[in-house]
């Protein structure tokens, strides 16, 4: 992904992961078993990503970084309220699926 944005220090190796490490100590703490709580910590956490992005590329480069304020609500807050949607939606999808290669052989998918 950082090829992709043209982003030659690698922030994202070290930003997707930090975000996922914290997600997980805190989804036991956290009822995410409905759409609207699993939407809400996706949104949090992707939001959560674009200071951490800046704060190691400012940490990383000392250059002086443009006015970002106009961005923040064009570009970041959505992208990080679609990843929220489209993240719940999935994450449902793949419940689903991983029920099917979980089920006993022979049940198809109706089960008995």
């Amino acid at each position: 992904m950082d090829l992709f944005s043209g982003n030659g220090f690698g922030l994202y190796a070290f930003s997707r992961p930090f975000l996922f490490y914290c997600a997980q100590l805190f989804k036991d703490r956290i009822y995410l078993e409905s759409f609207p709580s699993r939407s809400l910590f996706v949104f949090l956490f992707a939001l959560a990503e674009g200071p951490i992005l800046l704060i190691l590329l400012k940490a990383l480069d000392p250059e002086h970084l443009p006015n970002l304020y106009p961005l923040f609500f064009t570009v970041f807050l959505p992208q990080s309220l679609s990843t929220a949607l489209l993240s719940s939606v999935l994450f449902s999808l793949l419940k689903r699926g991983s029920s099917l290669l979980y089920a006993e052989p022979g049940t198809g998918i109706g089960g008995k």
